[in-house]
Order: C-alpha cells, then sequence, then structure tokens
C-alpha cells in the first residue's frame, strides 16, 4: 500500500489498542450536594480479582487521493481485563485478553470480511481469528498515568507465526509500544489531581507516531460537561499536527498531517466504571508527489461500551464507596 493509506489507516486504526479501552476507569464516590455544586476527584478505582468486559469498535471513512475511490474499514473487539493486583500506591496489575474479534474492509485494493465466531471462509482477513486468546498486561497509576505494558514481544512473537505478512505489518504497527501509549493518552490522558465539577477543565499533550512519517503532537482539552446523578461527562477537544518526509516505494515526498479530535465519555461514578465513550478524529493529509500536492481526507470514529461488570471494584464490596470520593461543596 502506498504511504497515504498507511497514514489513514493509522489514525482510523490506531485505537485497535484495545489497551486504550482496557482501562479508562476513573473512580468518583458518594453523595452530597445537587449535582452543579458537586466536586468529584478522579482516580482509578481497580480491585484484584475484579473481571469487566469491553466492547471497542472503529469505523473510518477515508477518500483516497488520485481519483482512488474511498476506503472504509470496521474492526470490533471484544476484550476481558482482569485486575490481577494493586500495590499500596494504587497502581494497578490487568492482563487484557482478547476474547472476540471483527473486522470489515472495502477498498479499491481489496474487500473483504473476517469473524472470529464464524468458520474460516477463505478470506485474507482469517489470519486475523490469531488475535483470539493473546494477552497483554499493562501496570495502570490511580490518576490513569501507564506506568508499563509487558508482554507485547511475546504477543508479536506469537501473531508472526499465524498471521498473513499484510496483516502482521498493521498488527505491529498496532500493537507497539509507542502506539499504545498514545492511544491510551487520546482517551483520557492522566486525571488532574485536585477534585473536579461541572466545568472543570485540564489539558494533555501528547505524541502519536505515524508510519513513513515519524510522529504527530497533539494537545488534548477536557472538560466534565455534567454531573448527573451517579454519571460524570466528560468532553475532550483538541488538535494533531505534523510536518515531515514521507517515505513509500522507495520515494521520499514532504508531508503534513493535520487533524481534529471531539469525544464525549459516560463514567458511573459510583461504581468508578467507564459505561460507554465515542471519539471522532478528522484529518487531513497532505503530500507533495511528482510537484503536485496530493490529500487524503478521512474521519474515524471510535467507540467503547460497558458489556459485562464482573463485580463490584470498591475493596470491601461497598458500592456507595469507592476509592475517588465525592467532595463536599467548598
Amino acid at each position: 500500500m502506498s504511504a497515504v493509506i498507511s497514514l489513514s489507516r493509522q489514525r482510523a486504526a490506531g485505537a485497535p489498542g484495545r489497551l486504550l479501552s482496557a482501562l479508562l476507569l476513573t473512580s468518583t464516590a458518594g453523595f452530597g450536594a445537587p449535582a452543579a455544586a458537586q466536586e468529584v476527584r478522579l482516580a482509578w478505582n481497580l480491585a484484584a480479582g475484579v473481571d469487566l468486559t469491553y466492547r471497542l469498535s472503529f469505523e473510518n471513512e477515508a477518500e483516497l487521493p488520485a481519483d482512488m475511490g474511498s476506503m472504509t474499514m470496521n474492526m470490533e473487539f471484544t476484550s476481558k481485563w482482569s485486575v490481577l493486583e494493586v500495590d499500596g500506591d494504587g497502581n494497578a496489575v490487568v492482563r487484557t485478553t482478547t476474547e472476540h474479534a471483527r473486522m470489515e474492509l472495502d477498498s479499491p485494493m481489496l474487500s473483504a470480511r473476517f469473524d472470529s465466531d464464524e468458520p474460516a471462509s477463505g478470506s485474507p482477513l482469517d489470519s486475523m481469528r490469531a488475535l483470539v486468546g493473546t494477552q497483554y498486561t499493562v501496570v495502570v497509576g490511580p490518576r490513569g498515568n501507564l506506568v508499563d505494558i509487558q508482554g507485547l514481544d511475546e504477543l508479536r512473537e506469537q501473531l508472526s507465526a499465524s498471521v498473513s505478512p499484510q496483516a502482521l505489518a498493521m498488527l505491529e504497527q498496532t500493537f507497539s509500544e509507542e502506539a499504545l501509549r498514545s492511544q491510551w493518552e487520546q482517551g483520557l490522558g492522566q486525571f488532574p489531581a485536585e477534585p473536579v465539577g461541572v466545568g472543570s477543565t485540564w489539558g494533555h499533550s501528547l505524541t502519536v507516531p505515524i508510519p513513513q512519517l515519524g510522529s504527530a503532537t497533539g494537545e488534548l482539552a477536557f472538560t466534565v460537561e455534567s454531573i448527573e446523578g451517579d454519571m460524570v461527562i466528560i468532553t475532550n477537544s483538541g488538535r494533531l499536527g505534523a510536518e515531515g518526509t514521507a517515505s513509500g516505494g522507495g520515494a521520499q515526498m514532504p508531508a503534513e498531517v493535520q487533524g481534529t479530535f471531539t469525544g464525549t465519555s459516560h463514567f458511573d461514578a459510583r461504581r468508578g466504571l467507564l459505561v460507554s465513550a465515542e471519539s471522532i478524529v478528522d484529518q487531513r493529509v497532505t503530500m507533495s508527489m511528482m510537484g503536485q500536492e496530493v490529500r487524503l481526507e478521512s474521519v474515524g470514529t471510535v467507540r467503547h461500551e460497558l458489556v459485562e461488570d464482573g463485580g463490584d471494584p470498591a475493596p470491601g464490596g461497598d458500592p456507595a464507596a469507592p476509592a475517588g470520593a465525592r467532595l463536599p461543596p467548598g
């Protein structure tokens, strides 16, 4: 594929990192004053022995340059997240296991689909079923900082023995440590240390790796939009940009990436869990090829959904008292 198509795929599918979904959990607690006056301290509240199931889906539509047509790609992953242990500082060790995978691709180069729940059909994507059962482990700090990622080398070795070269190239980009950290940061970044209420904002800088170009830098702003009963609704917006030299087909081409982020997340404050989230990335890639400007525009949507809550994450089993406590109005 050309460098341009690779750039689109990274933007749209950079998410599979499943990781992002795998641990976007926040904890708040208690009951108090009217919603408009409530303050919440955002903190991860994961307890050893708890299992959760989340579904992560991606939808991408791109108009390819040079009258090449359009490309759509839909992906879906269902993963089990098992909290193995939590240390005295609140750092949680979480193992993620892929239980289901589905992908549909329609482009001028290839049209194919795959579903791990269905028998192999001879699709070029059938080798992606090797994802089912794969695992890696992350260590998450109480403020949402990603402390460590473990098991990626073993994951890549397992996939390299099973998937096609084309699928492996995409998966290696998706499951690099740089890509997984970027996917995590695009979701919530790092929570502020101070309590927040309706209207509170905080920012986060991130780096997004882009194949054939290097990396792009981004700035995200998060806002507590409302607190409705137990639900904390957080919106985010931001921009992404990069300039450099892209490589493709043995050629070096000046390239620029510009994009915007918008998103909304719903968190259950009593349980300290992500209930649902949607993020939309609108991106434009501009490249100079043989003295002509070539543009690729794409829009991708990433959705996260809580499928199964295997247990109350609050130590001691008290659903009204997770670690991140609501504070009285000050």
